[in-house]
């Protein structure tokens, strides 16, 4: 009987212990700027990565986390006459739940 016992207590036990992980959503992020003035367009990139660091997890589930593939766009503007311009800001990331 306490072989039983300390059987049904040690499979308890596992399954109530939990499994807790650390993930790292890491993005490599691109950013495009268009801007445009006088009828001159320039424009420029940047790369960069971001990391976000979720602790505590007990399973890999993306639902938890926001680790998903995303793009962001903004536009601004001003002046006047041949002073008027536009600027576009476009930024992708790419990002992976490890």
């Amino acid at each position: 009987m306490k072989k039983i016992i300390f059987l049904a207590f040690v499979a308890l036990s596992v399954t109530m212990a939990s499994c807790r992980k650390d993930y790292t959503c890491t993005c490599d992020d691109t950013t495009t700027e268009v801007r445009t003035q006088n009828g001159n367009v320039t424009t420029t990139a940047s790369t960069s990565k971001s990391n976000l660091e979720v602790t505590g997890l007990k399973r890999k589930n993306k639902t938890f986390i926001d680790c998903n593939d995303k793009t962001t766009t903004s536009s601004s503007s001003g002046g006047s006459g041949t002073f008027a311009y536009t600027t576009v800001s476009t930024t992708e990331s790419k990002c992976e739940l490890k």
